[in-house]
């Protein structure tokens, strides 16, 4: 969200008929889906990888309670860094810089 500002690529976005809170729920939820495939695919591989080395393979109950810790971290993470993006969005270097006097 911070670097389409930077770009300005955020202004389409406010162009289009969004609201702004469709566009930060955007980002939230693509952020949280894309952390849960992320998560996914290192179990899968880790997996992969443990059984090909001969070591324990995880049971279907604890894949299951280890896809909940996935889901819950996700959320917790992509929230937490949504809120600190939020925060700072809203302060600017030149609102707090004071005004520059006339020569």
């Amino acid at each position: 969200m911070i670097n389409d500002r930077e770009n300005e690529a955020i202004k389409d976005f406010y162009s289009s008929p969004v609201s702004r809170r469709q566009v930060a729920g955007g980002y939230i939820v693509t952020g949280f889906i894309i952390s849960i495939i992320m998560s996914i695919f290192t179990l899968i591989f880790g997996e992969i990888y443990l059984g090909l080395a001969g070591g324990a393979v995880l049971d279907i109950e604890t894949l299951l309670k280890l896809f909940a810790v996935i889901v819950l971290s996700s959320f917790a993470a992509k929230d937490d860094k949504t809120i600190t993006e939020i925060s700072f969005s809203k302060v600017s270097i030149s609102s707090t810089a004071p005004p520059a006097r006339p020569r």
